[in-house]
């Protein structure tokens, strides 16, 4: 599949992931819960029969959107803690 195409869909499926993970956790704020979720998004994808090229997208787009989400939480508890 052409790069641009497959760059797509790794990052829908990382969003996907990212919004189960979110849902099982109950959307954390602390940093121990948040590399838990980090590493079972990470098991998420290895054991979802993705090849190799794929999961290295996905767990690029995971880690992107794992450190947006921990700017936003820190943003959060400045703003209303």
């Amino acid at each position: 599949m052409k790069k641009k195409y497959l760059e797509g869909l790794a990052l829908k499926i990382a969003y996907q992931i990212f919004g189960e993970v979110v849902k099982i956790f109950d959307y954390p704020h602390s940093y121990e819960r948040m590399e838990e979720m980090k590493e079972y998004a990470d098991s998420i994808v290895e054991t979802r029969g993705y090849n190799e090229r794929e999961q290295e997208l996905i767990k690029e787009n995971l880690k992107r959107i794992f450190q947006e989400y921990k700017t936003e939480c820190s943003y959060h508890d400045i703003c209303y803690r």
